[in-house]
């Protein structure tokens, strides 16, 4: 948590990882989940899949996700790792 911004965390069967995150504040900001504070492996390569948009992320981000969340409103992704 940084103050309005929550990063949520949990782990799926597969070594996947489900996130979620919450923007409490009156403007749409920026949140990042970092690897090694969702547990992931650093550097490690992830499919994306945004649950709130039903599609993967053409990119796979490594080390960390970022997104833009709306104020008032959360953003919610199921990460795979890839080798």
């Amino acid at each position: 948590m940084e103050g309005d911004l929550e990063v949520w965390a949990g782990s799926l069967s597969n070594y996947r990882v489900v996130v979620l995150l919450v923007n409490r504040g009156p403007v749409s900001s920026e949140i990042t989940a970092h690897w090694d504070d969702i547990g992931l492996p650093p550097n490690t390569a992830v499919v994306t899949r945004d649950l709130w948009l039903h599609m993967e992320w053409k990119q796979r981000p490594a080390g960390n996700l970022t997104a833009t969340v709306a104020s008032h409103g959360c953003k919610m992704f199921v990460l795979k790792p890839v080798s």
